[in-house]
């Protein structure tokens, strides 16, 4: 539909959302393995401090029968992340921010990405609305989404069909490793049903991302306005 609505009503190549700007490919890359990377350090403190143990889920594949069909998820996985990461970073912050200003509609969206995941979870939703900032940063910085989908795709694969949690509080039937809640864990650092995203460590994590974000967009910004100051000059 947005593909549709981009091209024949506003007459525009759907690439202007967001998919366009150079290293395309490092930049997904960059994405992915920061998204899993994140998760997976998420994950190796909740074990460490024993509120997680593996075994501690039962996803119906798992072990080495499970690396295959991962894998393939793994594409199904970046449909689904890349088609918000269009809608929210590319589309609406694009659009909102022609209209309402930058930081609105930067605002605005994150609060609305939030609103799409409910949740009673407070930290659930302090998180995403932290992720929409942090990655709502990256995309404004890079002039595109590409890093931005790779980091959302990382993050869902590694949570669900690597460690064997919960994405957004649903399950998943296939990981490769089956991570879980000990018993008797406290809600607010286990994340509960929703898995670890709706975590306090994914808070803090988050939260250190979107002020690095927001440091290298203001760090980029800087530069870009640095060499148009010293064209004009010349």
């Amino acid at each position: 539909l947005l593909v549709l609505w981009v091209v024949f009503k506003e007459k525009r190549p759907f690439s202007s959302v967001g998919f366009r700007g150079t290293h395309q490919v490092p930049r997904v890359l960059m994405g992915l393995v920061g998204g899993i990377a994140t998760m997976a350090a998420l994950a190796a403190v909740l074990v460490g401090l024993g509120v997680f143990r593996v075994g501690g889920s039962s996803p119906g594949t798992t072990g080495a029968a499970a690396i295959l069909p991962a894998l393939v998820l793994l594409l199904v996985v970046f449909v689904q992340a890349t088609t918000e990461e269009a809608l929210f970073r590319g589309y609406f912050l694009q659009v909102t921010g022609s209209q309402i200003g930058a930081w609105p509609a930067l605002l605005a969206g994150a609060v609305i990405f939030a609103v799409l995941h409910p949740t009673s979870n407070p930290f659930a939703m302090a998180n995403i609305v932290l992720v929409a900032v942090f990655l709502s940063f990256v995309s404004l910085a890079q002039g595109s989404i590409w890093t931005a989908a790779g980091f959302h795709v990382g993050w869902n694969w590694a949570q669900g069909n690597l460690l064997g949690v919960p994405v957004s509080g649903l399950p998943r039937e296939v990981a490769i490793l089956a991570i879980g809640p000990n018993k008797g864990a406290v809600w607010w650092l286990s994340g509960a049903e929703f898995g670890i995203e709706g975590s306090a460590a994914a808070t803090a994590a988050l939260a250190g991302l979107a002020v690095w974000s927001f440091l290298y967009f203001k760090r980029t910004a800087a530069k870009k306005q640095a060499a148009v100051t010293a064209g004009e000059l010349a």
